[in-house]
This record gives C-alpha cells, structure tokens and sequence, in this order.
C-alpha cells in the first residue's frame, strides 16, 4: 500500500507551504533532525510482524541512526510508507501495530502543543504537519475500513492553524478536535483475545521511541526536533500507562515495574519540550531502562 496523497491531503500540505512561507518565513518542514530507529520489528525499518497477532518482541540489534527524517512523506518502513516503520496493511489486522500508529500521531500533538504553550511556535506548527503525509494518509484506509470516517480535514486544519493567524487557544482548539477523532479511531481497532499484552506492547513501543530519541538528541544536539519528538513519545507513553497500567500490573508485575522504572526516567529528561542545559540521567541510563522494558516484553 503507497502513500495515497488525496486531492484533500494535497490542499492541506500546499496550504502549510504557502502560509508559512507568507507567515513565519519557514515552512514546517525547515527543521532539520533524523529519527532514530527503534530495535523492535515494528518500530524500525525491520518486517512487520505477522498479521493477526501481537507484535514479537525486541531484536537485539543496535540502533541505527541513519533512517530518514520526518516531513519527507515516507519513513522506514520502506515501500509501505508510514513513520518509523509502521505497516498500515499489517495495521489493518494488528492492534498493536494498529493502536501504534495512532499514539505515535498523538505523540506529535502532545509535543506540538506543549511547544507551543512554551513559545516555540515554529516547531509546534511542524509537528502538527508530520503526521499526516507520515502516517495517516497510508492509515486512513485501514480507518475507514474499520468504520470511521476519515478526519484529514481536521488534520488540516490543526496543521495549517499557525499559519493562518490563529490565536493559541484556537490552535489548541484545532489539536484537541484531532486528539478527539484518534480516541474515535483507536476505540474501532482491531480485537485480540489478549488485549492486556496488546496494550504493554504498544507501551513499550512509545517508551524505546523515546529513549532512541533522547539517546540521539543528547549525540546530536543541532538535532533539536529529535528530542522534541523524544518528548511527545515520553508523555505520550505517560498517559498510555495512567490508562492502562493496572491492568498491565495485574498480569505482568515484572514488565509493569520496569516500565514504571523506564517511564520516570524519561518524563525527568523529557521534562520540558526545550532541551534542559543539564539532564537528571544519561542517555545510556534511560535506553538501559528501556532495553529492560523490551526484555521483559519477550517473556510476556
């Protein structure tokens, strides 16, 4: 499945050029910054797991730095689009996969607004544009197979809001009509008949997202929109785990604890959207937490 730029999508991404050309002097994309690949199969340019079933887990593979950036429209994942490796024909049948992409789009939101709310207008307005030519437009598909209406006008509008004048409330307005249509689509995704381990799966995936973000952005500081996404992926896994973490504790205690352990050392780096001048834990500290979340994950 290629990308699939509809006329709707084409609109909305020429509109992001032409208004921060006019608005800003910069379009969203101007930030410059690779993403780091995540070791787990789906995360990372690796296949995709099998269709059907919970993602595998952790490859002992070292990270590799040299994947493509955001806002390009293609990540990893090779000739089936989508950020970091994300699979939307896999998607279709995998919740994990399926409910993945979907929190890594909100993890744009979460860090664009925060960078908003802390003056960073610029970085914020580009991360509201990367989702869309990154993930959805290949997930949209998948979506409305599921039975929701498609919501790339409300994409749009929350991509282009910063450059049309708005106020921050109303930019704020726009994001939370998004966030609204992903709660919408991640309540039609795909069942499994262990959704306990679905849900540690997808909390692990956000949580080595951010410490392979943090890793990179400490190695390379001019890579500021690394630890920006480092931060969306580390609140974004935060409220993953307010929701889910009981029951994940309940069937899982030696994998809860870890992602406990993974979870505070990460919102202590990822305390701010803007890179702190010192840091609570070093990057080997924080992916060391992380590769013991993805350890356990393989003895779930």
């Amino acid at each position: 499945m290629g990308i699939r730029k509809t006329p709707r999508l084409l609109a909305g991404v020429s509109a992001i050029a032409i208004l921060g050309a006019a608005g800003c002097g910069e379009s969203p994309e101007a930030e410059t910054g690779t993403a780091p690949q995540s070791q787990s199969g789906q995360s990372g340019a690796e296949s995709a797991p099998e269709s059907g079933s919970p993602s595998d887990g952790a490859a002992e593979a070292a990270p590799n730095y040299a994947m493509a950036g955001e806002g390009e429209g293609e990540g990893a994942g090779g000739n089936s689009g989508g950020e970091f490796g994300i699979d939307p024909e896999a998607a279709a049948n995998d919740p994990v996969i399926y409910l993945t992409a979907l929190e890594v789009m909100r993890a744009h939101y979460v860090a664009g607004l925060a960078a908003l709310e802390a003056g960073e207008r610029s970085a914020g307005a580009a991360m509201f544009a990367h989702p869309i030519s990154e993930i959805y437009v290949d997930l949209e598909p998948v979506i409305e197979e599921r039975g929701v209406e498609s919501f790339i006008d409300t994409l749009n509008a929350a991509s282009v809001a910063p450059y049309e004048g708005a106020s921050d409330s109303e930019i704020e307005a726009r994001v939370n009509d998004v966030l609204a249509a992903l709660d919408r689509a991640e309540a039609a995704a795909p069942a499994s008949d262990d959704m306990v381990e679905v849900h540690a799966r997808v909390l692990a995936d956000l949580i080595e997202r951010a410490a392979l973000q943090y890793e990179f952005a400490r190695r390379e500081p001019a890579a500021g929109e690394a630890y920006l996404d480092g931060y969306g992926f580390a609140h974004t896994a935060a409220q993953w785990a307010d929701a889910h973490m009981a029951e994940i504790e309940g069937e899982h205690g030696e994998f809860a604890e870890g992602a406990r352990t993974a979870l505070e050392r990460l919102l202590a780096v990822f305390e701010t959207p803007v890179p702190p001048e010192s840091y609570a834990y070093t990057a080997d500290e924080v992916v060391e937490a992380s590769n013991a979340v993805q350890s356990a994950l393989s003895r779930l």
